[in-house]
C-alpha cells in the first residue's frame, strides 16, 4: 500500500514541471492498437500501431505501421507502413542503436492452421535490414511474446505449441540477437533443467515430468538475466512457479520454485506469478510485481498483488509491500523507477522497506510511456489520432536542452497534405510572432498568427479547403526580423 499512500503527499511538486511539446496524428483508420513504444540513442522514438483488425478475415489482422519521432521536437522523422507482414498480430516493438526490431505473427488466415513468428531489425529510417522467421516444421504454431532492449540487443521471447499425445506440449525460447540479428545467447528450460530438489516429487508423485515450460517475464540485469515461469501442464499434478537467475555464462546462480495448491503434497501452495521485472542500474536488485492467487478462483484481487525488490545475488526479497493494481509499466529511470498506472505516472526511488514516490504527473490521454532524458514520451489513441507528447521533469525551465536556444521554423506535417497539415515553430523568448502563408506570386494567401507568443515550442494548423492545388510558402517573423521560410505542397 505504502506506493499509492505517498503520491498523495507528494503531488503538489509537479507544479514547475513541463510538457515540452505534443503531437496530434490523424490516423486514416476505423479501428486500431498501439503496439509499443521505445526510445532510441539515436534520437528517435519508435511506436508501433497495428490498423484495422480483422479487416481482412475474422482471424487476421491488418497493416503494420511505425512512426518515427524525433525526441527534442517531436516531428514526425518518417511512418513506414509494413502491409500485412504480420497478419496474426503486430506483437512488440523496441529500439536499438541504428533503429528498431519489431516483431509478430502470421497465418494463413485458418485458426487452426500453423503460424510462424517473424522478427525484423531496421535502419534509423525504418528501412528493414534483417529478418528471421521460424516457420512451423515439427511444431504447429509459433508465437512472439515479448521483445525488449538490452543494451541496444533485442530480446526476444518466443513460443511453440507442439502436437502430439494427449493435447501437445508448449516450449518456451528467449533469445538475445544484435542490431542485425546475429544470435548473442539463448535461454530455454526442459525437463534436463529441473532441480532436483523439484525432480524428487514429479518422480514419486507422477512417475513423469510435465510437458510445458514457460517463461513470464524477464530482464537484463548487465550481468546475466533474471527470469520468471511456470512449468506443469493441463495433465500434470503438480505445477510451480519459479524464478531464477542466470549468469552471463547461462549458469544458474540460484533458483527458487513455488507450488500450486495440491491436496496431499502442497495444500498451502498457491499461484505465484511474477512479471514485470526491472533491474537496478547497478545490478544489485530487480524489482517485480507478484501475484499469488491466494482463493484460487484465477481472478486479481485486493490483497493478492505485491511489489517486491529481489536480491540479485541471493534471490531473497529485501521487502515485499501489497499494493491496490497490478502496474501497466514499470521502466528504469536513471538510478529511480518509472511505474505508470493508467494515465498516472510515479518516479519513484527504492529505499529499505519500500518505494518513495518523488513526483507523479496526472496528464488526460497518456498512454504507453518510454524514458528519455530528464522524463519520458507517452504515445496513445485519441478520438481516431495517435497523440505523442513529451514531458520534462526539471523544474528550471532554462536547462532544457530541447527548449529553442534561437528562433527555428519546422517543416509542416504532413507534406503534401490534403487539405489540412500542421505548422511549427519555437521561439526562445515572448516575442511578436507572424506566421503567414503565401503562393508563388508572393501573394498572401493567410495570415496564421499576427500576435505575442511565449517562449517555446508552437503549432497551428493551416487548412487549404479553398486553394488550388500547388506548392506554397509560408514564413516566420518574431519581432519584425524574419526567422525564414519553408515550402510546402497541396496535392488534391
Amino acid at each position: 500500500m505504502k506506493i499509492f499512500v505517498m503520491i498523495l503527499s507528494f503531488a503538489g511538486i509537479l507544479t514547475a514541471q513541463t510538457i515540452l511539446w505534443e503531437k496530434s496524428i490523424p490516423l486514416d483508420w476505423e479501428f486500431f492498437r498501439l503496439i509499443g513504444i521505445d526510445a532510441s540513442t539515436n534520437g528517435n522514438t519508435y511506436i508501433g500501431i497495428q490498423d484495422d483488425p480483422l479487416k481482412v478475415s475474422k482471424f487476421t489482422y491488418g497493416d503494420s505501421w511505425v512512426y518515427g519521432i524525433d525526441n527534442s521536437d517531436g516531428q514526425v522523422s518518417f511512418s513506414s507502413n509494413y502491409g500485412d507482414i504480420f497478419n496474426y498480430g503486430f506483437e512488440a516493438i523496441a529500439a536499438n542503436y541504428n533503429g528498431f526490431f519489431f516483431a509478430g505473427d502470421n497465418s494463413t488466415g485458418d485458426p487452426w492452421g500453423s503460424t510462424s513468428t517473424n522478427l525484423y531489425s531496421t535502419e534509423i529510417t525504418g528501412d528493414i535490414s534483417d529478418s528471421i522467421v521460424y516457420e512451423p516444421y515439427m511444431a504447429e504454431k509459433f508465437f512472439t511474446y515479448k521483445l525488449k532492449d538490452a543494451s541496444g540487443n533485442g530480446v526476444w521471447h518466443h513460443y511453440s505449441n507442439y502436437v502430439g499425445y494427449p493435447d501437445g506440449f508448449t516450449n518456451d525460447t528467449i533469445v538475445e540477437r544484435d542490431s542485425v540479428l546475429n544470435l548473442i545467447k539463448s535461454y530455454y528450460v526442459t525437463s534436463e533443467n529441473i532441480p532436483d530438489s523439484i525432480r524428487y516429487y514429479y518422480d514419486y508423485y507422477e512417475g513423469a515430468y510435465p510437458f510445458e515450460y514457460t517463461f513470464i517475464d524477464f530482464c537484463y540485469t548487465g550481468s546475466g538475466m533474471i527470469l520468471s515461469g511456470y512449468m506443469g501442464g493441463w495433465s500434470s499434478r503438480l505445477e510451480f512457479y519459479y524464478i531464477k537467475y542466470l549468469n552471463d555464462l547461462k549458469e544458474v546462480i540460484w533458483e527458487k520454485y513455488y507450488p500450486c495448491f495440491d491436496s496431499e503434497v502442497f495444500p498451502n501452495g498457491r499461484r505465484t506469478y511474477f512479471f514485470n521485472f526491472n533491474s537496478r542500474p547497478d545490478g544489485h536488485s530487480s524489482l517485480a510485481t507478484i501475484w499469488r492467487d491466494e482463493d484460487m478462483d484465477y481472478d486479481e484481487e485486493p490483497g493478492e498483488l505485491y511489489m517486491v525488490n529481489i536480491d540479485n545475488d541471493t534471490g531473497n526479497f529485501l521487502w515485499l509491500n501489497n499494493i491496490d493494481s497490478r502496474p501497466d509499466q514499470l521502466l528504469n529511470y536513471g538510478d529511480s523507477f518509472l511505474i505508470r498506472n493508467g494515465t498516472s505516472v510515479i518516479k519513484a526511488d527504492i529505499s529499505e522497506f519500500g518505494l518513495d514516490t518523488l513526483w507523479v504527473t496526472e496528464y488526460p490521454n497518456t498512454g504507453k510511456i518510454t524514458v528519455v532524458d530528464n522524463g519520458y514520451i507517452s504515445a496513445s489513441i485519441v478520438g481516431g489520432d495517435l497523440y505523442v507528447y513529451r514531458f520534462d521533469e526539471r523544474t528550471n525551465i532554462e536547462d532544457s536542452s530541447p527548449l529553442p536556444a534561437s528562433a527555428a521554423l519546422h517543416q509542416n506535417y504532413p507534406n503534401p497534405f490534403n487539405p489540412v497539415t500542421e505548422i511549427s515553430f519555437s521561439i526562445p523568448e515572448t516575442s511578436k510572432v507572424d506566421l503567414s502563408v503565401f503562393d508563388t506570386a508572393g501573394s498572401l494567401v493567410k495570415t496564421l498568427v499576427n500576435e505575442k507568443r511565449s517562449y517555446g515550442r508552437h503549432t497551428v494548423e493551416f487548412d487549404g479547403s479553398g486553394l488550388n492545388s500547388g506548392i506554397y510558402f509560408y514564413r516566420l517573423q518574431t519581432d519584425g526580423i524574419t526567422i525564414g521560410a519553408k515550402r510546402m505542397l497541396l496535392l488534391k
